[in-house]
């Protein structure tokens, strides 16, 4: 068999956008995946023995836990802001691609992922340039709309848990932000209207964790929610301040 000397893992940041498939998509096809055009895989140059790979595909990185970075803070924060924002002001629709349509709702998604951009920047000044960032938000921003994806708010909105817990998209962020000096208002905006997201997949049925989430939140203030609950730690007391202050 092959060991540690011929095969290997190479961490990846995966950009790729992939809806829940619908009951009725897998009873036509039980191993049928719908997936964006997009195909642009980064990889971890420093991961592998030999050279990499000749595809176009491919964009060796030297530097992944930046790139890892980028996924997180502004694609997965962006798409989180579509649905967060959508459902606080249009509960009632479905798909993302309708939400970003919306001027002001794009508006907000837009300025959330220019603060995070921003603190990445000044994170990885090494890494990337405001030019690639902007060009790399706007593009995001296109594939949002994208119809044909299918991408429900429910999908995108839902684990709150995981998805505001301090160290992923949301928080992580504007952790990132207050640690360079810069603003972080329109991020932690997102966070703020997804205090109220309840949004329901098709069968009418929220997420479980995301009832649960609801129930503790209720029992708790702000900032004891916060600490139990989402992981901030007293290092964080500027973040929680600002949370706070947003909240009342």
């Amino acid at each position: 068999g092959l060991d540690g000397n011929e095969a290997g893992l190479v961490e990846t940041s995966i950009g790729k956008m992939v809806p829940i498939m619908t009951g009725e998509d897998l009873a036509d096809d039980p191993l049928v995946l719908h997936a964006e055009e997009y195909n642009t895989l980064i990889l971890d140059r420093k991961g592998f023995m030999n050279t990499v790979p000749a595809f176009p595909e491919i964009k060796a990185v030297d530097n992944i836990a930046a790139w890892v970075d980028r996924k997180l803070f502004i694609h997965n924060l962006g798409h989180a802001a579509c649905a967060y924002f959508g459902f606080k002001n249009h509960p009632g629709r479905k798909f993302i691609a309708e939400i970003i349509e919306e001027p002001a709702i794009k508006t907000q998604v837009r300025a959330a992922m220019d603060e995070a951009a921003a603190a990445l920047l000044a994170e990885y000044p090494e890494e990337f340039t405001q030019e690639t960032l902007d060009e790399h938000i706007d593009d995001l921003l296109f594939r949002f709309g994208n119809k044909s994806l299918g991408d429900t708010v429910f999908r995108v909105g839902r684990d709150l848990y995981r998805k505001l817990n301090r160290n992923d998209r949301i928080l992580g962020a504007a952790a990132l932000c207050i640690k360079h000096g810069l603003p972080c208002d329109a991020v932690t905006g997102v966070f703020q209207a997804a205090l109220g997201f309840e949004a329901a997949d098709e069968n009418g049925r929220m997420f479980k964790n995301d009832i649960e989430f609801h129930s503790n939140l209720q029992k708790k203030d702000i900032e004891q929610f916060l600490q139990a609950e989402l992981g901030l730690n007293p290092d964080d007391d500027i973040l929680q301040q600002h949370i706070v202050l947003q909240n009342d």
